[in-house]
């Protein structure tokens, strides 16, 4: 029997006890590359904390060299998904190493690679995700 599996991808947060439809400091994506099936779908939470000058850069850059090493990354999805988190790592270091200090901070990355009926999870930082 072949699984067929579904996502629904929604993001809130909660701040001072609220609900947060759009909460600032996170992003998440959701990317399926058709010549790139092989590598399933990869879905990225960032979130940050800190001072960071230009917030949404920083998690756009983020996702962005994540999407990257992923995809380009060759062996196995959970290797790949280790090339990419540190890919973020390796970002996030440099854009805390340039700034001052109170314009420095931290990350949060959880990866999820759904390929066929199987899900691969990787994380680093303070992260969590909750599957259902």
């Amino acid at each position: 029997m072949d699984a067929r599996l579904k996502t629904v991808v929604h993001r809130f947060g909660i701040h001072q006890g609220e609900l947060q439809e759009e909460p600032l400091g996170i992003a998440v994506v959701e990317e399926a590359v058709g010549s790139r099936r092989h590598r399933g779908s990869l879905y990225v939470l960032v979130e940050i904390r800190g001072g960071f000058a230009e917030p949404e850069r920083v998690i756009q850059d983020l996702a962005h060299a994540i999407r990257q090493a992923y995809y380009k990354a060759t062996g196995s999805i959970t290797g790949g998904i280790s090339t990419a988190l540190k890919a973020a790592n390796d970002l996030l270091f440099e854009e805390n190493l340039d700034a001052p200090r109170e314009q420095r901070g931290i990350a949060g990355v959880s990866c999820a690679v759904l390929r066929d009926s199987d899900l691969y999870l990787g994380q680093v930082g303070p992260a969590v995700a909750y599957l259902s």
